[in-house]
């Protein structure tokens, strides 16, 4: 096996580098925070998610080959992993998660890689659209379950269904009124963007005032005042 170092730059072009700097700005405004979210779903504190949506990509850009991929933090394997958590009885963010979810993301790699030696990629083929569309939407639905807790200000939930309906009615009886205004705020302005302006943020727009980071200075501006 060949391996060889930023071969997707072969024939890179300099007047691609502002476009790039520009789309890696906007791609980082919105993927750490969404990194960061999926870290805490893990069972890990939320630096992690930091770590991982920077670092581990950086090393797949130095030995990948091809100049489109996506690679990431995803959403699947953390709901998975904070489920794993959740059956063995270890709390989220606990030292015991943080033996265990390292250890978990080892063997996972490892498989992975036993997989590829296997050329086991072709077993996906196999795996039917209705079954694959089921999985992605019951993670889907798992994942917002999970945060609906954490808008309303307090720990996100874990477990099963009916756990995880019990996290949301507890709650509800101690809402935190300045995480639900700025979490439903959040939402009605990405869909009010995504209907009057689905290409924002562009080269029109200053990548500073996208939605996340709009919410990320409001945040602060209301702690400042508090003090």
């Amino acid at each position: 096996m060949k391996l060889s170092l930023f071969s997707s730059l072969r024939g890179y072009r300099k007047e691609y580098l502002l476009k790039d700097i520009f789309s890696g700005i906007i791609i980082a405004a919105v993927s750490i925070p969404i990194s960061m979210g999926y870290a805490q779903i893990s069972g890990i504190p939320a630096v992690y998610g930091l770590y991982g949506s920077v670092l581990p990509i950086l090393l797949f850009a130095l030995f990948s080959t091809s100049r489109q991929f996506i690679f990431g933090v995803d959403a699947a394997p953390a709901a998975i992993v904070g489920g794993a958590l959740s059956t063995l009885g270890i709390a989220a963010e606990s030292e015991a998660a943080m033996d265990y979810v390292p250890a978990i993301a080892l063997f996972a790699g490892l498989w992975l890689f036993v997989f590829f030696l296997l050329h086991a990629d072709k077993i996906v083929d196999f795996i039917s659209t209705p079954v694959m569309g089921g999985f992605i939407s019951g993670i889907a639905v798992t994942i917002i379950l999970m945060q609906i807790p954490k808008l309303m200000g307090n720990p996100a939930g874990s477990g099963e269904l009916l756990e995880l309906a019990e996290h949301i009615f507890a709650a509800a009886k101690n809402i935190s009124w300045l995480s639900l205004c700025m979490g439903l705020g959040a939402l009605i302005l990405i869909r009010i963007f995504k209907k009057l302006a689905p290409k924002f943020p562009s080269r029109s727009w200053p990548w500073v005032f996208s939605p996340p980071l709009f919410f990320m200075w409001m945040k602060r501006a209301l702690c400042f005042c508090s003090l």
